[in-house]
């Protein structure tokens, strides 16, 4: 078992990152790199418990790529680690990175930059340190942030992925000030980064802000130019649907005429020829946009077909968070 092997809890905890979360394949050659084992052997015969391939036989062990026996079992053995380790371990890690691979990092090709990636991804983040304290939560994932500052300030995912999490957290002020650092690190903008604009702005408008209306329409706008450029962009048109039902159930005196409602069907129609209903985007627009027409008494202009019906069936019988799925 896990226990308190501090080297043991670092693979699990990010071979669980990189195969539940980002479908990857841990390399043993990062993790021998970013975490010196002294004693290589002892240390193969602990993680044999949890991963598929035979590494105790390979003759050049450090060139393996390990896979979990069991996702479900590599979860049990994460979940024993309490909220604060799995924290400081997810600091430790991205420490470790930047200290001895930060000249692979910024070539977002690199395996290393993958591996980044999913360890600074806000909704990976989210789920890894998942509490049911809303305060404890939130201090879990900040502290990550925070704790790391200095090894990624000038990596613009760094600061992306910090905005989103202030999106999420009602933080608006931070998150622009750091979706505008991402760009400055980067050197421009980018598809990502204006689509994490546009759901500053939605969000904002749905919170009441003075000038809602204004910030509503300017993030339509952002993701209407997304989507006359990358037509097959399953997120733009999540977030425009998603968001659109949000704002005007928030706020049911302001108008929503006909044509408005159109468009979002348009835009599910669109999205769902292109990724089939297999999509849990599709599925959400889906699912959100025919509760929110039912409520408003508008069902009869969003007519649904057999597969339609049966994903609204098997999809109300479990929680998705379908708002959370808009974070790249």
């Amino acid at each position: 078992m896990v226990g308190n092997d501090n080297n043991l809890q670092r693979f699990i905890l990010l071979l669980f990152i990189l195969e539940v979360y980002g479908g990857m394949e841990l390399k043993l050659s990062l993790f021998y790199d970013i975490f010196p084992v002294t004693d290589i052997v002892a240390f193969r015969d602990q993680i044999s418990e949890f991963v598929h391939t035979d590494i105790i036989n390979q003759s050049n062990p450090r060139n393996v790529k390990v896979k979990s026996r069991y996702n479900r079992l590599l979860e049990m053995a994460v979940m024993k680690i309490s909220a604060t380790k799995r924290s400081d371990i997810v600091v430790d890690i991205l420490k470790n990175l930047s200290d001895r691979h930060c000249h692979n990092l910024k070539n977002l090709t690199t395996y290393h930059s993958k591996v980044m990636w999913h360890l600074l991804k806000t909704q990976n983040l989210r789920k890894l340190l998942a509490v049911k304290d809303k305060k404890t939560h939130r201090e879990l994932v900040f502290r990550i942030y925070e704790q790391i500052h200095d090894y990624y300030t000038d990596f613009h995912l760094y600061w992306l992925h910090r905005a989103i999490s202030e999106i999420k957290y009602c933080m608006y002020d931070d998150a622009e000030i750091h979706l505008n650092q991402a760009i400055r690190e980067r050197g421009s903008s980018s598809n990502q980064i204006e689509h994490t604009r546009a759901r500053l702005l939605l969000d904002k408008a749905i919170s009441g802000v003075k000038g809602g209306h204004l910030l509503f329409e300017e993030g339509l706008n952002i993701l209407n130019s997304q989507i006359e450029t990358e037509q097959n962009d399953a997120y733009t048109y999540h977030t425009y649907v998603i968001k659109s039902c949000q704002y005007y159930k928030s706020w049911p005196n302001i108008e929503l005429n006909n044509n408005s409602i159109r468009v979002m069907i348009n835009y599910y129609k669109r999205v769902k020829n292109t990724y089939k209903l297999s999509s849990v985007m599709v599925r959400g627009i889906l699912n959100t946009l025919f509760i929110f027409l039912n409520d408003i008494n508008k069902s009869d202009m969003f007519p649904l077909d057999q597969d339609d019906l049966r994903n609204l069936y098997d999809d109300n019988k479990k929680r998705i968070d379908y708002d959370a799925l808009d974070e790249y």
